[in-house]
């Protein structure tokens, strides 16, 4: 099982101008561990407002624009991609997240795992002049489980699967629903929050929840402001470049 350590010293990088059609980076952290395995694997991190510079269609010409500038609708149109995915990490005791590649734990202990509803473009993630991997920018939904496990061998590679673990009281813990780069007063109030108890009632819950926020996305109400939702570099001798951010559980 791979696995990508995240570390949670905080190294402070000032923003560079933009450049072409990258991404580029925000406040990072260190990346430890294993520098190998982090080549080409994308691993959430804290949604952060992407400046990406994008082309699209005006008067029957292609012009380049920031997103942030487009219309709720051509941000929307933009965001081709639609996923799905569910990333697991370990907590080590020192609070650090390890990304693992696999979905059944190894050991009993804490582990976070991440489900992404996105709508996303990819993107290049630059410091300003290289090119060190790639960004998912988009909006969606991200549902947090932070869990407690009772002994290893534990499928946690879906919300289902967990679910069902937490029925047969092999593991526990609390649920979080997000929305990530859209909001609305009706999204604020169909969100759940934190959920204290993970099981299969929750789960069902939370569930719904994004359910039902995913209808008012393309509400004409709603603001849309794309967030760099999850990053995968491809150099791991750049990764003193890698301004990203891990999610926490």
């Amino acid at each position: 099982m791979k696995v990508i350590k995240i570390s949670t010293v905080l190294l402070l990088i000032s923003l560079l101008a933009a450049c072409a059609t990258q991404t580029l980076v925000p406040v990072s952290v260190v990346l430890g561990g294993n520098a190998d395995s982090l080549k080409n694997e994308y691993f959430p991190i804290e949604p952060l407002i992407a400046k990406s510079q994008v082309e699209i269609s005006e008067n029957g010409q292609m012009v380049e624009k920031d997103i942030r500038t487009l219309s709720n609708a051509q941000k929307l149109g933009y965001l081709g991609d639609t996923r799905v995915v569910v990333t697991l990490a370990k907590e080590t005791a020192s609070g650090e997240l390890s990304y693992l590649t696999g979905k059944v734990t190894g050991e009993k202990g804490k582990y976070v795992a991440f489900m992404d509803y996105a709508n996303f473009f990819i993107d290049d993630l630059s410091d300003g002049s290289t090119v060190i991997g790639r960004a998912r920018v988009g909006v969606g939904l991200r549902l947090v489980a932070r869990i407690q496990t009772n002994k290893k061998g534990i499928d946690l590679g879906s919300i289902l699967k967990i679910g069902f673990a937490a029925n047969k009281s092999e593991l526990s813990g609390e649920l979080e629903v997000r929305a990530i780069g859209v909001t609305s007063k009706e999204i604020q109030d169909l969100l759940p929050g934190s959920l204290p108890n993970l099981d299969e009632s929750s789960i069902q819950r939370a569930l719904e929840a994004m359910a039902a926020v995913k209808t008012k996305i393309h509400d004409p109400a709603t603001s849309v402001q794309p967030r760099i939702m999850a990053v995968a570099l491809n150099e791991t001798n750049m990764l003193d470049k890698a301004g990203v951010k891990p999610e926490k559980g």
